[in-house]
């Protein structure tokens, strides 16, 4: 699963959502960095494996946590490479700091990340 970090430009919502390169659009200027990610992502092998580890961890919501955590710890990476031009946190962004961001104790962190390094879904 590629993932690939854009730039979004946003656009008014006019009555009919017309975007911004359609006659009657117009974009506003605010930027946004997302990346893209297939609709079935859900399939993806990887995935799977975040979910049925996050199962075993806490049940259903468990599995719903791991993969949320996956996406947000992505996002967070997203916003370091942003910042600093490499997909790294920048000094003093410690274990405990990103596990409050990931909304985690540090030792489930240690697990979690473990485990994507195992699946290559990080380096």
């Amino acid at each position: 699963m590629g993932i690939s970090f854009c730039h979004l430009t946003s656009r008014e919502a006019g009555p009919s959502r017309r975007l911004a390169s359609e006659p009657g659009g117009r974009e506003t200027g605010n930027k946004m960095k997302w990346f893209q990610h297939q609709c079935d992502a859900d399939e993806n092998k990887k995935v799977r494996k975040i979910e049925k580890w996050g199962l075993a961890q806490g049940g259903d919501d468990g599995a719903m946590a791991a993969t949320g955590r996956y996406w947000r710890l992505l996002e967070k990476l997203g916003k370091a490479e942003e910042k600093n031009g490499r997909f790294e946190f920048e000094p003093g962004y410690d274990l405990d700091l990103v596990a409050d961001d990931l909304r985690c104790s540090p030792e489930y962190l240690v697990e979690f990340c473990n485990l994507l390094a195992q699946i290559n879904a990080i380096d």
